[in-house]
């Protein structure tokens, strides 16, 4: 059965606003939209723990912060909570260690495949 908007809930997170800049432009490199590329990260979070190096990532980024949403089922929001419980952090913490992974690396963490 295909998703319908009803079905949908945001996953809101806080992140610097000079973070957010540079993975849009990332993405956009990539040709790539940011929230599917969030999304795509979490799906392989949730099917197999954390697809790359946690916590490598250097930059620290300080300041103005931005409130951002990515749209995804309740199921897979759910999942992801209950995939970084396991870890006891909260989800924004792995989604910007993913953002800034990739703007310092230039790639993404795994092999983006168009599910």
């Amino acid at each position: 059965m295909a998703e319908s908007v009803s079905d949908s809930v945001y996953l809101s997170i806080r992140i610097n606003s000079e973070l957010k800049t540079r993975f849009n432009l990332f993405c956009e490199s990539k040709g790539i939209k940011p929230s599917l590329a969030v999304r795509h990260y979490i799906k392989r979070f949730v099917g197999g723990g954390i697809p790359m190096k946690f916590g490598e990532a250097k930059t620290v980024y300080a300041g103005c912060t931005v409130k951002v949403g990515v749209r995804m089922t309740a199921e897979m929001r759910e999942a992801f909570s209950d995939a970084c419980d396991v870890y006891g952090m909260p989800m924004s913490i792995f989604i910007r260690d993913f953002m800034k992974t990739c703007v310092e690396s230039g790639e993404f963490p795994f092999d983006f495949m168009l599910d």
